[in-house]
């Protein structure tokens, strides 16, 4: 209904003048006749005035019932002519602007500022026209300006210019066998696997063994019982203790709003971006809401900082939140698998230390 406006007509004789107007080439329709003096329809647009007018001079009530969207829009365009050439202005920027990058999205396995820095060096920022992009041109030349890059993957999305760059492998070292090397624990643990490809191994299963001992000795003895030296190569699994701990603290301190606060504007355009000072109290709380113009990149930040007083509050013991916290910090340690789980809570002076104690076999030769 964006081109139509409906309208009520009241008055005798209504179904011979409505005749009249239909013959005389004017389009209706959705007609609904309420009675014999009254009559509902719609007319388009172009014709509403023709309509309107062809039952008002002949002294018929005329009722707008639901006028057109687009026709009120015109109308108050009509009205207010700076604020059309105003409007016509935007949007004809907004058209030319989307044939430009104004964002660079980078991702990847490469050091960002290390990639943009290729980019800003190679004219590839923000405000360049698409049109001078060649994508192909443009993944060759961030790969030759970076020789640890393995290959490079450019795309553009609307007025995004996204760079994905992927590393190369570092091969392997070549083991030499000849070069007489002998692993020790990095850690202690109980033996629970030993796998020897070079050397002679001065462990076995089950036995308990402390960081730095000697697990496999860069010896090899021949059929003839004697010795020579070579690369110990195996690797020795054991059964190691990890432990991790959380802290609950009697007493929290919290930050309480006082009421009183204050908004910041910040702006941020073609790389332009104002620093307002948000440091405003001592003690202060800060709430951001971004807004962005797209496809402009005109990014209006709105600032609430807050002022507030620390207030000093007993604090509520979760047992499972600190016990899973501590279990949290004995997996980071490099657990990937475990059997079981012993916490145990230990009472200190300001609140209760929760350990989490955790078995699980890790690789523990090294060099």
């Amino acid at each position: 209904m964006l081109w139509w406006t409906r309208l009520r007509i009241e008055g005798t004789n209504i179904n011979r003048q409505f005749d009249k107007m239909i013959k005389s080439g004017i389009t209706a329709k959705d007609i609904k006749r309420q009675n014999k003096k009254c009559i509902e329809f719609c007319l388009p647009a172009s014709q509403l005035k023709r309509g309107i007018d062809f039952f008002a001079s002949e002294c018929y009530n005329v009722l707008t019932i639901n006028n057109a969207l687009i026709c009120t829009f015109v109308q108050f365009l009509k009205k207010r002519f700076v604020f059309a050439l105003c409007f016509a202005l935007m949007v004809a920027s907004l058209f030319v602007l989307q044939g430009y990058i104004w964002k660079v999205d980078i991702s990847g396995d490469m050091d960002e500022r290390v990639v943009q820095r290729v980019l800003d060096e190679s004219g590839f920022v923000v405000g360049i026209a698409k049109n001078k992009i060649s994508l192909d041109e443009a993944e060759n030349l961030v790969c030759n300006k970076l020789p640890q890059a393995k290959y490079a993957i450019v795309s553009i999305k609307g007025s995004t210019l996204f760079v994905k760059v992927f590393k190369k492998q570092q091969p392997q070292n070549v083991i030499d066998f000849n070069d007489a090397k002998n692993l020790y624990a990095c850690c202690d643990g109980i033996i629970s696997r030993i796998v020897v490809v070079s050397g002679t191994p001065r462990v076995q299963v089950g036995d308990q063994v402390k960081k730095g001992q000697l697990l496999i000795e860069g010896v090899r003895t021949n059929n003839d019982q004697t010795t020579q030296p070579v690369r110990a190569v195996g690797q020795v699994f054991a059964d190691v203790n990890y432990v991790g701990s959380a802290k609950f603290n009697k007493y929290k301190t919290v930050f309480i709003k006082t009421g009183k606060s204050k908004k910041v504007f910040g702006l941020s355009l073609f790389g332009f971006k104002t620093k307002p000072n948000v440091n405003l109290f001592e003690n202060q709380i800060k709430e951001e809401d971004v807004k962005t113009f797209f496809p402009l990149p005109i990014k209006i930040t709105t600032t609430t900082v807050y002022q507030t007083e620390k207030q000093k509050q007993k604090d509520v013991f979760d047992e499972k939140f600190y016990k899973d916290l501590a279990l949290k910090n004995a997996i980071q340690q490099g657990v990937l698998f475990f059997d079981d789980v012993v916490y145990e809570q230990v009472p200190c002076d300001d609140g209760i230390v929760i350990y989490a104690k955790i078995k699980a076999e890790k690789q523990i030769d090294t060099y």
